[in-house]
């Protein structure tokens, strides 16, 4: 059987494609592989500034919703968005429920759940989010957060 020379339009569409990506690929390289035109001696110094992540306030809907559904031992951070009407908010799991193996933890990680909410979802989308991070432990670790809920007390 004879082959034939002809691509389906499929198959030139991904040639087409690809040929696109390489051009585009090569430009960046191109850009980024450029030495400084201006020298160096020219540009002004910035003095470099250690920004300092600032502890916003929680507004105590959203405290209430992660001690009702988690337990007070669990601590929150919020950390609004100066583009956006959303807020990165984190719910800090404890050590004593957390999930990280032994070489995490002496590596002081933090476990973390980190969830962007919108201000329209507010409370709403806070509870959801505690939910969620409850229901993501398993039954054993759940049943210990919710005996810890009379004893648990927020850290400091």
């Amino acid at each position: 059987m004879a082959e034939t020379t002809s691509k389906s339009p499929l198959w030139l569409a991904i040639d087409k494609i690809k040929e696109r990506l390489g051009a585009i690929e090569a430009a960046i390289e191109a850009k980024f592989n450029t030495p400084n035109v201006l020298p160096t001696n020219v540009l002004p110094s910035i003095p470099q500034t250690q920004t300092v992540p600032r502890d916003f306030p929680i507004p105590p809907d959203y405290v209430e919703a992660v001690d009702f559904t988690l337990n007070k031992n669990f601590s929150i951070k919020l950390e609004p968005f100066k583009d956006s009407p959303s807020f990165l908010f984190t719910i800090v799991v404890p050590p004593r429920y957390s999930t990280l193996t032994p070489a995490q933890r002496e590596m002081n990680v933090e476990d973390i759940r980190p969830k962007v909410i919108t201000y329209a979802e507010g409370t709403i989308g806070v509870r959801e989010w505690a939910e969620r991070v409850f229901k993501n432990f398993n039954l054993d670790m759940q049943k210990l957060i919710i005996e810890d809920r009379p004893f648990a007390s927020r850290p400091v």
